[in-house]
């Protein structure tokens, strides 16, 4: 009797797992806000990752995702901390993150901005 054959998990990738997490915070509630962490080239799928990495083991893992954004032409990737409630709260937590987080410039997102962004990107 052998063995089913191994199917591809969307957990062995963390880029495609990330993005999945990032589907669902996006489809959530209206209103809500996200640090934007950093911004990468869609191409360079082992640096996010390695970024993934990073920031999951500096802030909460379940709170940080990945969001298609760019433009069609030049996809990216989002790396995003929330949701958050509100403005402040966000304000919060970008005030909060480690030095090693803030190199790129994180900036303050409303989670509607990065789901209206990440369809036109994901329209392509």
């Amino acid at each position: 009797m052998h063995a089913p054959a191994a199917t591809p998990s969307v957990a062995a990738d963390p880029v495609e797992a990330n993005l999945a997490s990032g589907r669902d915070v996006l489809t959530g509630v209206p209103g809500r806000f996200a640090v934007q962490l950093m911004a990468a080239d869609a191409r360079e799928r082992a640096y996010v990752a390695m970024y993934l990495a990073d920031a999951e083991r500096s802030l909460s893992a379940e709170k940080v995702f990945l969001a298609a954004t760019g433009n069609p032409e030049a996809p990216r990737f989002g790396v995003l901390y929330g949701p958050f409630t509100g403005k402040a709260e966000a304000a919060e937590a970008l005030a909060a993150l480690p030095p090693s987080l803030k190199q790129f410039g994180p900036y303050i997102r409303s989670l509607d901005a990065v789901r209206d962004e990440s369809r036109r990107v994901e329209r392509r």
